[in-house]
């Protein structure tokens, strides 16, 4: 089962976030060379061409696999497709709904906090039937917490590129409340939903305050770093 899920779901899944990452770099190269000189594309050291050459093959080869799987469901399929249209309408112009700061959270909110977890739900439930069992209780605190994690990630993701921003046209929450009262609203934010969904998931004490203090420092990295250890927290 779980070889069935890597390769009808995890896989498909990886390869459309590269492409979604990918194509953001592409349109943000002017951005990227003033904020983040060291990526491949800003550098130089990393053609447009190959960088474009690679979206599409992620994107391709995450709808093939997507769609021609044996193990693949329809609510996989949803998900997968919905988050290449999203991730394009975020970077790509003429939409390039990042320039807001409303819809590029909308965004956000919208994949990582609901249609991630309600498409693998979903699709879980097609391979076992423990999972139609047990990860229903589950599933709208889940969208709950990681919808909140999502706002938070789009409060801080351009807090190290505001100048930057400012420069091409892209309006922030950085740039309309301040970097410091974004990082405060942000953790607020974090911690609020992190001691609901300690009672909602019913997690350890010891887990929740190892997980709070990740999200306390004030990296954005440590974001991530925190999203994705709240999903491994729930294997144990």
């Amino acid at each position: 089962m779980p070889l069935g899920l890597f390769s009808s779901a995890i896989l498909p899944s990886l390869l459309m976030n590269a492409f979604i990452v990918g194509i953001n770099q592409i349109h943000d190269i002017p951005i990227d060379k003033i904020s983040k000189p060291h990526l491949p594309l800003a550098a130089g050291t990393l053609s447009l061409l190959s960088g474009s050459v690679f979206c599409v093959t992620c994107l391709f080869l995450s709808l093939l696999i997507t769609f021609l799987h044996p193990l693949s469901s329809s609510p996989l399929k949803w998900t997968i497709c919905l988050s290449a249209l999203v991730g394009y309408l975020y970077s790509c112009p003429p939409f390039r709904l990042k320039r807001n700061p409303f819809s590029a959270a909308l965004c956000i909110v919208f994949v990582r906090g609901f249609l991630a977890n309600w498409g693998f739900y979903e699709h879980s439930k097609t391979l076992s039937a423990i999972g139609n069992r047990v990860a229903k209780p589950l599933l709208l605190p889940l969208c709950i917490h990681f919808s909140f994690f999502a706002l938070s990630i789009a409060l801080e993701k351009d807090r190290p590129d505001m100048v930057a921003d400012g420069e091409n046209g892209i309006q922030t929450f950085s740039q309309i409340l301040g970097k410091e009262e974004v990082l405060f609203l942000s953790r607020t934010l974090l911690l609020t939903s992190q001691m609901v969904s300690s009672f909602l998931l019913l997690k350890s004490p010891a887990l929740i305050f190892a997980s709070l203090v990740m999200h306390l420092s004030p990296s954005y990295k440590s974001l991530w770093r925190g999203f994705y250890a709240s999903y491994l927290s729930l294997l144990l």
